[in-house]
Formats: C-alpha cells, structure tokens, sequence
C-alpha cells in the first residue's frame, strides 16, 4: 500500500511539471455535542462525530485529475471514517474525450452537474436537521434517491449522475446551448444492471444490460441560456425501466433560472411524473407517486456588502398539502469569521416526526453557525435547535418531538 502510494505521489509531481495531472480533493467532519432525550423525553447530553447529512465518521476524500484540450481523467475517492485499507466510495472514475469541439464523451462513473439546481446554505451544511424523507414514506420525487427531500441538493432540477458505470454524451451546437443524453442514470439504473447480472432481461448485449431498459432509465436534456435573463432547462429521468400500459414511468423536471436582476439568482423547478405508478426510487416499488406533482424554488441576493440573503421553499401537491420553507443569512463579521444562519419550517404532512402522543405537528429548525477561514478550508463552531431531530443517526435519541438542541464543531477542507 505505501509503495503504491509513494508511485503515485511520484507520477503526480513528475506530471503536474506539464501541468497536465492534479491532486485535489473536499472533505467535511461535524463533532456534535447537544440533546440525546430518551423515550421519555428525559434529556442527556450525547456525542457524535459525523457528517453534515449524518452518518459515523468524517468525510475524506481525494481526487486526481488529468487534462488536455481533448482527452481526460478524474478518479475521486471519499472514505468514510475508515481506515485507508477498509474500502472507500468511489464518487468518481471516468474518461472523457472531445472527438470534435462540440461533443464530448464520457464513461465511467461520473456526476454532471452543469444544470443542477440546488439550495445549499445554513444548517445544511453544518447539521441538518431531519423531518424525514418523503421518499421513505411516499417515494416523491426523483431528487429523494439522494435522500435530499429537495431541502438543499437537485432542489430545483436534478443533477446527471452514473454510481454504477456509464456513458454520457454532451453536445454543445451553439455557444448558448447545452445537450446531454446518458443511458443508465436514471433512478431504477443500479437494480436494472444487478438484475442483468443475475440474468434478467431478454436482449443482454455481451452479457450486459438489456438495450430498451437501458434506454428508459436514463437522462435526456438540455439547458438554454437566454442573454441577459436567464437559463431555461429541462430533462427526462427515466424510473422504471418497462413500458406499462403504454406509458415511460419516469420523470419531467423542467426549471427556470433568473438572473437579469443584478445581485439576484432565482430559480423555480418542477418535476411531474409521466405515469400514475413512476415509483420514487428509494421504495423500489412499495410507495407510488399517484400523480404528486413537486414544485421547488431558491433565490439568492447578495446585492448588500457583505451578506448574502437565501430563501427556498417547496411543495408536493399530494391528497394532504406538503411544505417545506426555509430562509437563512450569511453574514461577513470581518476578514475571518463568517456567520451562517437559517430558519426551517415543515409543515405538518411534511414533518415525519410525531409528537409523544403520536400526533402530526408543526417541524421548525434555528441555526446559527460561525466559521474562521483558513484559506483552503475553515473551522467553526454553532449552535442548532429544532423539534424534528438532526441529520441520520446524529444525536436523534427518541425525542418525540421535544426541542432538542446540538453544538457543532466543524472542520473543512477544499483543494
């Protein structure tokens, strides 16, 4: 292990001489420390070291990337509190190549995020808090295969990603127009290639995936940038890999990015299922979207001299009305220290998280976090509140709905 890594360190330094290889690389770790009620609401103070989004351990993780004007790599690494030889996840491990200057081609294991949408800021990336995902309960929404629920990523328009190995293609015909088509990236796209591996499927190409499947579970797209006022995109994602009844079970996301205020970003998205049974990918099939239409927005001033001012909001249109809002601030105190602060609201539907007596209440979040720059990365500390519990597995005990609070330590890094 240490003469590979001692190899590699070695081709990087003779490569990045040419310029042509990089080492980079992000990584997060919270250490909380804040309420751990028990089934009685008996509040005790706990401990976790974790991730934003929850989970044991810190997030590290590396990548190294190589380019020219034509051809490339990235391999990127993340290991989740383990040690270095107890296996990592593989974010990304790719090729691509420019066989002319408006196509590229990629295959591998990648995430496209040239039209993502998302809405990141305040608690979301310190300690989230944790109403539940809609996803495990109604299965809403091609974005809730991340576990997001639209609160911060592919709020508005979901991202483009192959976990298992695929090929994209990005075609860019005019300056202002951006095409992407990819097979296999849909939701259903892991369970579809281990059924091929078990042998489902009747038209396997050389033992592989079947042809029409592949096809309907992938992503199809575009974005158009219209001069001084916006983008508009939209997509196809592919969730069910069959045709039932003569209709594609998947996804419509459109979304509209305004940006002809200056010091305004506002962006407004929509996903609407093609079929009554386009099952949210994270049910595999025991939840139904039934028609639930999901309708996401963010907008982001930073038109005042040191703050910048967010706002999200987003809504399932289901048989009981579900919502979810949330304003934060980012605040400059000087060179150094930047304040990042926000305020959640779950509706009562939305909030998976019942009172002691079982009952649906109001879901609500305060944070208020500062951080210290230190060039390529920044330590904080925060406090956080809320009556729906914090990210997975992080210091949720059994509150039952009670306030419970959390301090977090944070450490980030960025290359």
């Amino acid at each position: 292990m240490k003469k590979s890594l001692v190899l590699v360190l070695i081709v990087l330094m003779a490569a990045s001489a040419f310029g042509q290889i990089s080492l980079g690389g992000w990584g997060r770790g919270v250490l909380a420390i804040g309420s751990l009620p028990d089934a009685d609401n008996d509040a005790s103070l706990g401990m976790i070291e974790t991730k934003s989004w929850g989970g044991g351990g810190a997030r590290v993780g590396y990548n190294i990337t190589g380019s020219s004007d034509l051809v490339g790599f990235q391999i990127a690494i993340d290991y989740n509190n383990v040690a270095m030889d107890a296996g990592a996840n593989a974010n990304a491990a790719y090729i691509w190549v420019k066989p002319m200057d408006m196509l590229k081609l990629t295959m591998g294991t990648y995430s496209n995020h040239k039209l993502r949408g998302n809405a990141e800021f305040g608690s979301w990336n310190w300690l989230r808090f944790n109403p539940g995902n809609t996803a495990d309960q109604y299965g809403l929404g091609p974005n809730n295969r991340w576990g997001n629920d639209a609160a911060g990523e592919d709020t508005t328009f979901a991202r483009n990603a192959l976990r298992a190995g695929g090929f994209l293609v990005e075609v860019t015909p005019m300056e202002a127009l951006y095409i992407f088509a990819s097979p296999l990236s849909g939701p259903d796209a892991g369970s579809i290639m281990t059924d091929s591996v078990n042998g489902g499927g009747s038209l396997q190409i050389l033992g592989g995936v079947n042809l029409t499947e592949a096809l309907l579970a992938g992503q199809y797209g575009f974005g158009y940038d219209i001069a001084g006022i916006g983008q508009l995109k939209a997509q196809f994602i592919g969730v069910d890999a069959e045709v039932d009844d003569d209709d594609v079970d998947g996804w419509i996301n459109a979304a509209f990015k305004l940006t002809a205020v200056q010091g305004l970003m506002a962006e407004v998205g929509v996903f609407v299922p093609t079929a009554d049974d386009a099952n949210g990918p994270n049910v595999a099939g025991s939840g139904n979207t039934d028609d639930v239409v999901q309708i996401a927005a963010y907008a982001k001033y930073t038109g005042m001299e040191g703050m910048t001012v967010h706002a999200s909001a987003t809504t399932w249109l289901f048989d009981d009305l579900m919502w979810q809002a949330a304003l934060g601030l980012d605040y400059r105190i000087n060179d150094e220290l930047m304040l990042n602060s926000d305020v959640r609201i779950y509706n009562e539907e939305r909030n998976m998280e019942t009172d002691a007596d079982g009952e649906k209440q109001l879901g609500w979040g305060v944070s208020a976090n500062v951080s210290k720059g230190l060039g390529s990365g920044k330590v904080g500390l925060g406090l956080e509140v809320t009556n729906v519990g914090f990210a997975q597995n992080a210091l949720n005990g059994d509150e039952n709905g009670a306030v419970i609070f959390a301090i977090p330590v944070l450490l980030e890094y960025w290359f």
